[in-house]
């Protein structure tokens, strides 16, 4: 599993980011295991995903990767206890 630093950047920040191989619209966290990859975003329950991050979950799908949108912890330890 890992996190995709990608929120929270100002100007600078992102464009060195961008740089270094940051890809707008990316998930938040990307779990790995036997002959799965699973893509997670996070989102509170008010929050809505970016135009970007729509396209990116559409590419992910279209693989055949799983794309999870997660609203609590509650929610990713349960869906994590399914793997």
């Amino acid at each position: 599993m890992c996190s995709i630093p990608n929120e929270g950047m100002g100007q600078k920040e992102q464009s060195r980011k961008k740089q270094v191989g940051l890809l707008a619209g990316a998930s938040d966290t990307i779990i790995v295991i036997e002959n799965r990859v699973i893509f997670c975003e996070f989102k509170d329950e008010k929050g809505r995903q970016s135009d970007k991050q729509i396209d990116f979950q559409q590419r992910v799908e279209s693989l055949n990767h799983e794309y999870w949108i997660i609203r609590s912890l509650e929610e990713f330890k349960l869906k994590l206890e399914t793997l």
